[in-house]
């Protein structure tokens, strides 16, 4: 099986796979080759800041990728933005206190959309 890791917009960024209680370290741009069988744990995370997600594969021969997804960045974003804009409709940006505050819960939410989502594995068709 083989797995590469693409992150282009952060180079320092380390990628941790485990497999079977094995870990191993990937930079962007970097890949992996792993000799798998049906029923192994194989599992990977992102960062520091980021869940440890399983990899499914049907496959001992498979290839992925794992990278940046788009999907997740965007809908924190909207979260991050429609607490803005709720926040202005209801004339709060005016209490500095509340808008600091709700400002601090919209970049919690932001996160938190990133932890469990940040990244997707993309199955490579030879």
């Amino acid at each position: 099986m083989k797995i590469t890791f693409s992150n282009p917009a952060s180079k320092r960024v380390e990628m941790t796979v485990r497999h079977n209680d094995i870990e191993y370290n990937l930079h962007n741009g970097e890949s992996l080759s792993l000799n798998v069988k049906r029923g192994d744990a194989l599992t990977y995370r992102v960062g520091k800041l980021s869940a440890t997600h399983a990899i499914q594969f049907q496959s001992p021969d498979a290839s992925f990728k794992i990278e940046v997804s788009k999907k997740a960045q965007l809908i924190g974003m909207a979260i991050f933005f429609a607490i803005i804009l709720a926040m202005y409709l209801f004339k709060v940006l005016n209490n500095t206190v509340i808008a600091t505050a709700m400002v601090i819960v919209a970049l919690i939410a932001y996160e938190a959309v990133l932890y469990f989502a940040g990244y997707k594995v993309t199955v490579l068709h030879h």
